[in-house]
């Protein structure tokens, strides 16, 4: 715990000006997707396709287009980071929006074959502000390809994930 709070503040104080409202949350993740291992065959995870659920802690600023998040997703344990710039922002009124996005992520699993792995990140969303702009409700669907490498695998040392679709949604509190 104390290493996601040290990843959140550094994001935090890289990214934030003095003066700006930084908006910190949570969400929930479900993650769908497929595994390249170095084998030509196409299988989901175990044969079947079955999504990943997880949980995340974002912040965002109001001055800077990059909202960062740690997530977290269990069988197996994985942990991984994201920083998505949203690079078109446009308002259907005061309240809601939706925007695009692009960016990295990176990651580690856990447990089993302990994997290393780092992608790019391409998707929509969109938010609604609420309580006078001091809540921020949002859900946003990516396109997340990744390439990486299993530190204890039998069979294939590298896998190519290049369908991977994470969907988030969650809240952020504005201060």
């Amino acid at each position: 715990m104390r290493f996601l709070c040290a990843v959140m503040l550094s994001c935090l104080f890289a990214v934030v000006p003095a003066a700006a409202r930084v908006g910190m949350g949570a969400q929930g993740d479900l993650f769908l997707g497929s595994d390249f291992p170095a084998s030509d065959s196409f299988t989901f995870k175990d044969g079947a396709v079955r999504p990943f659920v997880g949980g995340a802690l974002t912040v965002a600023s109001d001055r800077s287009p990059w909202v960062f998040a740690v997530h977290l997703k269990g069988d197996p344990w994985y942990a991984g980071v994201t920083a998505d710039n949203w690079f078109v922002y446009k308002a259907f009124g005061r309240d809601v929006a939706w925007f695009l996005f692009w960016g990295i992520s990176a990651g580690m699993e856990l447990e089993g074959t302990f994997g290393l792995d780092t992608g790019a990140r391409a998707g929509a969303g969109v938010n609604v502000f609420l309580a006078r702009r001091h809540l921020e409700l949002y859900a946003q669907l990516a396109w997340n390809p990744s390439v990486g490498v299993y530190l204890r695998h039998d069979d294939d040392l590298f896998f190519v994930r290049p369908l991977y679709f994470p969907l988030h949604a969650g809240f952020r509190v504005w201060l």
